[in-house]
């Protein structure tokens, strides 16, 4: 709350100067024994898989902040991104049940492996403009359903995530719906998708449908209207700083 405005912004800068709060939290994160967290529920589980992303996410960017560019890396990806720093994804910095692990790992291997829910992708924040928004307060399990949802109705109304553009009669989404598009078939229903007969695949139909149930009503009104064609959107892999 302190670092992070209402639209998700960072002050990495502010972060990496006072990074105390950031810190304790991983410190408690690797006391975690796997016995204990065996007993946690599922949305314990996922509530904290969730923040440990997000907050090793914190933790990789002031560590390397302010982020040198690299010449050739420059030439494809913006100057103040994560893109540059070497390894991000792959590297093992994620300390907990006495192992370190990557954040690839635990978002493939345990998030997306685990629990069938499509929309930790509205949750999880790779630090870039073109993520979802991050929570200015924790996951928590008694409130996950409900954050969840404000996280897909944040997206899902949010041109630069969902653009339905009349004069053309298309909508593009966001790409990461092109990268993991099959985690949102799952909840495709066989009967009133009003999607099937417009000729778009089994994940666009899917990627459509998620859309629609968290649009507002007016928006919907577009889509429903003006969604006769479909594509991604550039990713804005530009930091997401305040």
């Amino acid at each position: 709350s302190e670092h992070v405005n209402s639209h998700g912004m960072v002050s990495y800068a502010k972060l990496k100067a006072k990074p105390k709060d950031l810190h304790d939290y991983l410190l408690n994160v690797a006391k975690i024994q796997q016995a204990d967290f065996a007993k946690f529920t599922e949305n314990e589980k996922l509530s904290l898989w969730i923040n440990v992303y997000n907050a090793y996410t914190l933790k990789l960017i002031i560590d390397n902040y302010p982020i040198k560019s690299g010449f050739f890396k420059s030439a494809i990806w913006p100057k103040n991104s994560i893109k540059q720093i070497d390894k991000a994804w792959s590297k093992n910095l994620v300390k907990i049940f006495g192992k370190k692990l990557s954040l690839d790992h635990v978002e493939h291997k345990i998030i997306r492996k685990n629990f069938a829910e499509p929309r930790i992708h509205m949750a999880l924040v790779c630090a870039a403009r073109s993520c979802p928004k991050l929570r200015n307060e924790p996951y928590i399990a008694s409130q996950l359903d409900t954050q969840l949802s404000s996280q897909s109705s944040d997206f899902a109304n949010d041109p630069s995530k969902v653009l339905v553009n009349k004069s053309s009669s298309s909508v593009k989404v966001s790409s990461i719906f092109k990268w993991y598009g099959k985690d949102f078939e799952q909840n495709l229903p066989k009967k009133d998708n009003r999607f099937k007969n417009l000729g778009f695949s089994n994940v666009e139909q899917a990627v459509l449908y998620f859309i629609e149930q968290n649009m507002s009503a007016k928006n919907r009104e577009l889509l429903h209207k003006h969604g006769k064609t479909f594509d991604y959107l550039d990713y804005d892999w530009s930091l997401n700083e305040q």
